[in-house]
């Protein structure tokens, strides 16, 4: 037998120490398998001649498959090719690299594109790449330029048309501070489309999946103050960067020039990742940042501060925002005049919705006291058809049998935290979508005998319940609060009037035992919602301060379904 001389192959598989390997296939032996133990007939290494005669060759088809070459070499890259560059309040620079992977030089014959308030270095095309030649481009953004930043650059080579794309908003500084003679209104606008039946049922529909925000404010504006605003007033269609005036701070810290953080308080006010923070000396010296993240104690911006800032800077919280309508100047003397100007924001409103923690029959209970430093206002509400030809009296039905009481409530609150639970509220009712019990902190009905554990009856002075209420769904329902601050709901089954008392037969009983002097009021209490769809939050000072915001309710019927 003839010997052949050879060497084994190691597999790649077993002989390589790589550490990213299972220990599995570490294990696995050197040895393939032996070929030499294969069973094969010998006349398979015999030679035979296997003559084709004049049979035709046969064509077969295929393809090239294509490598990493074919795929990455061969063209221009630009990197990145996409930079969203969000809101732009001041000049921001960019940089982006151009990378020829052609084996060969090639010819850039322009940059096309590039729109007002956008630079682009100081290279002018025509000019070549050499061959895998990487070149860099710093680009820089300013303010000036169309409000919606929506470019396509691009680099026209011979054959070849890479092109970066940039997205972004220009937003002006509105640097003016409002005069607090008169309060700040916050107007939060959402949008329900709702169908009513004849009956008095609702169907009720969010159109908004956020609500509209306004800003109102008043400005007194004299000497270089008014001649800004005026000249201003030819950029009245872009968007400005609108502090939110009611969250002021001070820093206790200087801001360092080329730092990202901001150390301030952020608990219950409204910074929002993405929105802006508005740094503010007087209406010609602010900086404004784009906030990255929020912590506890500070702000983390996208880019680093331009200027130093010293201990007591006005911070505030920032919105895109654009004119609602044309500020209307009211001119006092010849180098003074006052102007009021209400703004939209431009982005969505997002808070956070949370109903209140009490919870009766599935739908929470709101029983925050309302203030009472001015009159209340209510009112009932009815579904009648009138039929009237002019000729005789009018036919006047009752359609829908039910009362629908206009209940007024006035909210007034001290502090950031007592807005943020009211701000809170109004996101979770979502305009006149979503109901919720009101109760009418009234004294509707007057216990006047001890309420005991286990009988459910209230025993009280005669007001006619029994003859004109009984059957009133409107009326169904109490709130009953007591001196230690106990509250129960209950509904009222029954009633019945003995002369001058009545009772009133509850659902569940009390399970404790309560004298009339115990009680400090009961309440009728109804399944309601916002009557509209705006709601005012009236800031009368800074968000350290009051506040104010007047509601009306409507009674729905969702619970009797």
């Amino acid at each position: 037998m003839v010997s052949i001389y050879g060497y084994q192959l190691i597999s790649p598989i077993g002989g390589i120490a790589n550490s990213h390997l299972s220990p599995e296939l570490l294990s696995l032996t050197h040895t393939w398998f032996p070929y030499n133990q294969a069973k094969a007939s010998m006349a398979l290494f015999d030679r035979i001649n296997h003559g084709m005669g004049d049979a035709l060759s046969r064509h077969i088809k295929g393809f090239n498959t294509l490598s990493y070459k074919d795929l990455f070499y061969n063209q221009v890259h630009i990197q990145p090719n996409t930079i969203d560059l969000g809101n732009i309040v001041s000049s921001q620079e960019f940089d982006t690299y151009v990378w020829n992977a052609h084996f060969k030089p090639k010819q850039l014959n322009a940059i096309d594109g590039v729109s007002d308030g956008v630079r682009l270095g100081d290279k002018t095309a025509p000019y070549c790449f050499g061959p895998l030649e990487e070149q860099h481009y710093k680009i820089t953004i300013t303010p000036e330029g169309p409000t919606i930043i929506d470019d396509n650059i691009i680099w026209c080579f011979d054959i070849e048309n890479p092109l970066l794309h940039l997205t972004g908003n220009r937003v002006v500084a509105f640097s003016f501070m409002p005069n607090w003679d008169s309060p700040i209104v916050e107007q939060l606008e959402w949008s329900t489309d709702v169908m009513t039946s004849e009956t008095g049922v609702e169907q009720r529909s969010a159109l908004y999946a956020a609500p509209r925000r306004y800003l109102t404010a008043n400005f007194y504006v004299d000497s270089c103050n008014r001649q800004l605003l005026h000249n201003m007033s030819s950029w009245f269609g872009h968007n400005w960067a609108v502090p939110i005036w009611p969250y002021v701070q001070f820093t206790q810290q200087a801001i360092a020039i080329g730092t990202q953080k901001i150390y301030c308080d952020t608990v219950n006010v409204d910074f929002q990742v993405g929105g802006l923070a508005f740094l503010w000396m007087n209406p010609i010296t602010y900086e404004i940042a784009e906030i990255m993240a929020i912590n506890h104690d500070n702000i983390q911006v996208k880019r680093p501060i331009l200027n130093d800032w010293p201990i007591g800077t006005r911070i505030y919280p920032a919105i895109s925002a654009r004119f609602s309508n044309s500020p209307r100047f009211n001119r006092k003397t010849d180098d003074f005049q006052d102007v009021s100007i209400e703004f939209r924001a431009a982005a969505v409103s997002e808070y956070r919705a949370q109903a209140p923690d009490a919870i009766y029959k599935g739908y929470p209970v709101f029983d925050l006291l309302p203030d009472e430093s001015e009159d209340l206002t209510g009112e009932y509400l009815q579904l009648l058809s009138v039929l009237d030809n002019k000729m005789a009296l009018p036919r006047v039905t009752d359609i829908a049998k039910n009362r629908f009481y206009l209940q007024g409530y006035r909210w007034l609150g001290l502090g950031r935290e007592e807005r943020s639970h009211l701000k809170s509220l109004l996101y979770y009712l979502n305009g006149q979508q979503r109901p919720i019990w009101l109760p009418t902190h009234a004294q509707d009905l007057t216990v006047v005998k001890m309420i005991t554990a286990s009988e459910p009856v209230l025993t009280i002075q005669n007001c006619g319940y029994s003859r004109f209420a009984s059957k009133d769904s409107d009326k169904k329902y109490l709130y009953i609060k007591l001196t230690d601050g106990s509250i129960f709901y209950r509904q009222i089954i029954s009633s019945c009037s003995h002369g001058e008392l009545e009772s009133l037969s509850l659902d569940i009983p009390l399970n404790r035992q309560i004298k009339p002097e115990q009680i400090l009021r009961i309440s009728y209490m109804r399944l309601c919602r916002l009557n509209s769809d705006s709601v005012d939050i009236k800031h009368l000072t800074d968000s350290q301060g009051l506040a104010s915001c007047e509601l009306i309710f409507r009674r729905v019927l969702d619970n009797e379904l």
